[in-house]
């Protein structure tokens, strides 16, 4: 079975893996907003950083819903910008696991479980982002053959 049969299956559940991906990056704000009040650890790059990526998630995942699904705002929907915020949020979300990994060392009481939460749902998230930066990538070689920028 070739790669593209694969990501042609996997496309299939394209909405079902972002209705996953808004609910972990609702899970990691959670998450975050909890390191942030926690006392038992001082604030530092792991602590914050889930945080802050879950809000540029959250962004990113509005902006590709309503340029899909909103007439009013397709006219910025765009194959090329899908392709590459999916390749950047994949990419950030693995430093977050790898930062949040690096934190866990200098942790005290419930913050060691709350950065291990942290560092799983970013493993998750980085997983589905690596499926919807390869269908992404694919629309987008598919409509740049066919001389479209987007493809619904």
């Amino acid at each position: 079975m070739a790669i593209s049969d694969i990501i042609a299956r996997i496309a299939a559940f394209s909405r079902l893996i972002h209705i996953i991906q808004a609910i972990l990056v609702l899970a990691a704000f959670i998450i975050g907003c909890a390191l942030v009040a926690d006392s038992s650890m001082q604030r530092s790059r792991s602590t914050m950083l889930v945080l802050v990526y879950s809000i540029k998630s959250a962004i990113f995942i509005l902006y590709q819903y309503l340029t899909k699904h909103t007439t009013r705002f397709q006219r910025w929907a765009s194959l090329r910008a899908y392709a590459i915020l999916d390749t950047l949020d994949s990419l950030l979300w693995f430093t977050a696991f790898i930062i949040s990994c690096m934190g866990g060392g200098r942790c005290h009481g419930s913050s060691c479980a709350l950065l291990g939460l942290a560092a799983t749902v970013s493993l998750f998230l980085t997983f589905t982002y690596i499926l919807t930066m390869t269908m992404a990538w694919r629309n987008f070689r598919a409509g740049k053959k066919v001389g479209v920028d987007y493809v619904v």
